[in-house]
């Protein structure tokens, strides 16, 4: 189930972007070691807390925040099928966002498994929003 979850480094990019969703797993600041909330925390109360807690979101609800609060749409596309003489195979990430003029599009390599691209497509797009 872990592997459901975000990486740390994606979770503390989330903090700096002030994602701040109720999560049922976080980071334990200094060693950054991945644990599982007891129970569905109440986001005040955990924060209040300890502010060091890095939240660790699922990588679904990371992508979802990032539609609904920078306009940027992450989709993966399997590939594996593909004749790997003419294209290549495996999963590419698409990035598509969405401005007040356009829609920018951004598409990936190859990567082994969906759960690789998703998180190159996240940083990607964290790249994005800094612009």
């Amino acid at each position: 189930m872990k592997d459901q979850f975000v990486t740390y480094e994606i979770a503390l990019k989330l903090k700096e972007l002030g994602f701040d969703e109720g999560c049922f797993g976080y980071y334990s600041p200094g060693n950054n070691e991945f644990s599982f909330f007891n129970e569905y925390p109440l986001l005040e109360t955990v924060l209040k807390a300890d502010n060091s807690i890095i939240l660790a979101p699922l990588r679904q609800q990371c992508i979802d925040w990032l539609l609904k609060e920078h306009n940027i749409f992450i989709s993966i596309e399997d590939y594996t099928f593909v004749d790997m003489i003419n294209d290549g195979s495996g999963y590419k990430y698409y990035i598509n966002v969405y401005g007040c003029c356009e829609v920018g599009v951004s598409q990936s390599p190859f990567f082994n498994t969906p759960k690789l691209a998703y998180e190159h497509a996240i940083l990607t797009s964290f790249d994005l929003i800094e612009r």
